[in-house]
């Protein structure tokens, strides 16, 4: 189980005061994009606690919103998705021989929503070129897996 301050070490930026991170896993719980186990306020002097799916998800929203530079709120209804991808990078790149595995924010002027889809590195030149969008990101999935799964042995 993780505390607030667990998973804000663990989403917290480069040069950002710890507290930032601590006020923002605070509001993303708030928002219920992040969901304590147990009870929401459990009272004085006791730490919320966090499962490994809410670190997770943390990383998840914590890497959104600053690849695609929004609000946490605007992300949160792709949020399951994010974690689909994750889960399902996870399990291909347990494989013998995996290659890097990417999820890729595509997004064109004038839509809301961000699409997402996720692929190894050897099939991203026919994902990009059916794709109808004008802006894409890429996010390694590999290397966030690696982050979260570091963090977690701590």
């Amino acid at each position: 189980m993780f505390t607030v301050s667990d998973i804000a070490a663990i989403i917290k930026r480069p040069e950002e005061d710890i507290q930032d991170a601590v006020t923002r896993v605070r509001n993303w719980t708030k928002e219920r994009l992040l969901k304590p186990e147990g009870q929401l306020n459990p009272g004085t002097g006791r730490a919320r606690l966090y499962s490994a799916a809410s670190v997770e998800s943390a990383v998840l929203l914590q890497m959104l919103t600053d690849a695609a530079g929004m609000k946490a709120v605007a992300i949160a209804p792709q949020l399951g998705d994010a974690q689909q991808e994750l889960e399902f990078a996870r399990k291909q790149l347990k494989k013998p021989n995996a290659e890097p595995f990417f999820l890729i924010l595509m997004r064109s002027t004038g839509e809301d929503e961000w699409q997402m889809a996720s692929s190894p590195l050897s099939k991203l030149l026919p994902i990009l070129s059916r794709r109808p969008a004008d802006t894409y990101t890429m996010i390694d999935l590999g290397r966030i897996i690696e982050r979260i799964d570091a963090k977690r042995s701590n």
